[in-house]
């Protein structure tokens, strides 16, 4: 099984919630529990090394410790060292809603029934009580004696000060009309709260609260300076620095995104760009911008580390750029082009690589200078790579020379084919719905239009026929082009099923072969428009397949790869299925198959 990409910062997913250790050395990492990858992940900030521990819910960091839910016992809690190596596993009463770290204790708030645990991550010993209250979000002092557990109804909200020594309530502090969603307790006897689009201000003791911020989009505490200030933001909206003793508002900065504070450093996304700002006035002292959407944002001890569309984590430093990522892609390849022992692929990464097969290090790499989509098709020649980003063509040179690029098309192009012998490259862009899409000619040279002519259906393939005439493939679609007179003289489109689903038509268009999720694969003679042979019913298709130039079908699976003769729908093989394995494609060869991880990998599977 050969292996194309470095493996290095690349973690599973591109959406994840990300934390730095206490001493900077080492940033933990999970997707998101709305999506597959939710393993636990530590990555070497000097070297990039990842480390996979055990599928957990959630996690937060203690000290040199990582303390973790594990996905299969909600029930408890693990806790790790920067190696991913468990230590110790931890019983609790109660299925874990929430945690967070401070001081030398975690404190747990879980539900159901509603209880408060505070954990020594160091000896494993727990002190629990009730809670009257399911809890929502949890925050304890830097010192670890109080915590505040953040609980709400519809149209109420509350937050309960829990002593940490005794595991009890001791407090209940009121006044939010809305649930509290998050809450941070200051060291010098503050509580802070966010509810619907306020924040509210408690001094331990006084049970009347503060409005700090109202707003009209919902707000919420991202933390404390070490100078005191609060850090709150409006989603999609601002980033705000108040002080909490006067409710003054210090200084206000334009945010989209999210925030982190650690110390005095306050660290700021918006969109595109993080921006490392004065704490005290909130000028920027330092700002770093990715060609990608940016998603994960963890600030720690000297570290700032993110994740982009890439799938990496990138680790940002004072007075340098955004990192160039590591060879190969970080996020699932979408297109792929064979040209003898080379080929090209296209990710979700905005990257476009030449690969030569056997090497795992791309020999070219193709990405846009400018924030922009990611191509959706791609072409390799001999001596050029052809790419779509945005809604634009363009040609890199593979010594290196400077790309040409077209202007703005219709929409984005899904089909390059340059034509040997005319000077001439042909594009396509998609169709959308109650919409058309453009069959475009260009020069070769000079990237300028010829011709261009409406279609009403999206194409993904073509083929440049013996006579000079190039087949356009798409879905149950085929038509067929003469360049030289700039004219269609052939279209065909098959039966096809009315519930969209996935399509392969053959080269010469002899031969449709659609797939379902559900496992049912349909074969159609496009020449009758007759199904060859009765439905075929396999397990659950998990990813796009692949139909080779012979008709054998590739079918993803959860435990594997089927291989079937599309013309007798008989079974043909299987091949071991790597974990993640979200496409694959045929090679040349029409035996070995390309598969495309969600993590960016790429495998050749025999």
């Amino acid at each position: 099984m050969r292996s194309y990409g470095s493996p290095a910062y690349r973690l599973r997913d591109d959406y994840h919630h990300l934390a730095v250790g206490s001493d900077g050395r080492t940033v933990f990492a999970v997707g998101r529990p709305d999506r597959r990858a939710t393993v636990l992940q530590s990555v070497e900030v000097a070297t990039g090394k990842v480390i996979e521990g055990d599928e957990v819910a959630t996690f937060t960091v203690a000290g040199d410790r990582v303390v973790a839910v594990p996905t299969a016992a909600r029930a408890s809690l693990t806790v790790a060292g920067a190696d991913l190596s468990v230590e110790r596993t931890v019983p609790l009463d109660a299925p874990v809603r929430c945690l967070a770290a401070g001081g030398p204790v975690v404190v747990v708030a879980g539900d159901g029934p509603p209880t408060v645990a505070v954990v020594d991550p160091v000896t494993g010993s727990v002190r629990s009580g009730p809670l009257p209250a399911s809890p929502m979000c949890v925050a304890v002092s830097d010192d670890g004696t109080v915590a505040a557990i953040g609980t709400g109804t519809e149209r109420s909200g509350s937050v309960l000060i829990v002593d940490t020594a005794t595991a009890t309530v001791t407090a209940t502090l009121k006044g939010p009309r809305a649930p509290v969603r998050s809450v941070r307790v200051s060291g010098r006897g503050l509580v802070v709260a966010a509810a619907g689009p306020r924040v509210f201000g408690w001094t331990l003791g006084v049970p009347k609260p503060v409005t700090l911020l109202a707003a009209k989009n919902p707000a919420s505490v991202v933390g404390f300076t070490t100078g005191g200030l609060l850090i709150a933001q409006v989603s999609e909206k601002t980033l705000h620095a108040i002080d909490p003793s006067t409710g003054a508002e210090v200084w206000k900065v334009d945010q989209y995104n999210t925030a982190r504070v650690h110390g005095d450093r306050v660290v700021s996304l918006h969109f595109h760009t993080l921006r490392d700002l004065d704490a005290a006035t909130g000028a920027v002292r330092h700002s770093w911008t990715s060609r990608t959407f940016t998603r994960g944002l963890a600030v720690g001890p000297d570290v700032v580390a993110a994740t982009a569309a890439t799938g990496r984590v990138a680790v940002l430093r004072d007075g340098e750029p955004w990192p160039e990522d590591p060879g190969g892609h970080g996020a699932p390849v979408i297109a792929v082009a064979f040209a003898g022992e080379r080929f090209a692929t296209s990710g979700k990464d905005v990257r476009v690589c030449v690969w030569e097969r056997g090497s795992s290090t791309p020999v070219f790499t193709a990405e846009p200078s400018t924030k922009q989509t990611e191509s959706e098709a791609v072409h390799l020649d001999d001596d050029a790579v052809w790419t779509a980003f945005g809604t634009r063509l363009q040609r890199y040179p593979l010594d290196g020379g400077p790309p040409a690029t077209t202007g703005f098309l219709k929409d984005r192009v899904t089909v390059i084919r340059p034509l040997p012998g005319t000077g001439l490259v042909l594009a396509a862009a998609q169709a959308r719905r109650r919409s058309y899409g453009e069959l475009y000619l260009f020069d070769a040279t000079t990237l300028t239009p010829v011709h261009s002519e409406r279609m009403d259906r999206t194409f993904r393939a073509a083929d440049l026929r013996d006579d000079g005439l190039v087949e356009l493939r798409g879905d149950a679609h085929r038509l067929v082009f003469d360049p030289a007179t700039r004219s269609v003289v052939h279209q065909q489109a098959a039966r096809g099923w009315p519930f969209k689903p996935t399509q392969f038509l053959l080269p010469g268009g002899t031969l449709l072969v659609e797939t379902e999720y559900q496992g049912r694969i349909h074969a159609i003679d496009t020449g009758r428009n007759a199904e060859l042979y009765g439905v075929v019913e396999t397990e659950t298709i998990s990813g796009t397949g692949a139909l080779s130039d012979a008709g054998r079908l590739a079918t993803v699976h959860t435990d594997a790869i089927r291989l079937w003769d599309a013309y007798t729908g008989e079974p043909a093989g299987t091949v071991p299925l790597p974990e993640g394995v979200r496409q694959v494609w045929f090679l040349p060869d029409g035996k070995t198959l390309l598969a495309t991880l969600a993590d960016g990998r790429l495998l050749e599977l025999d």
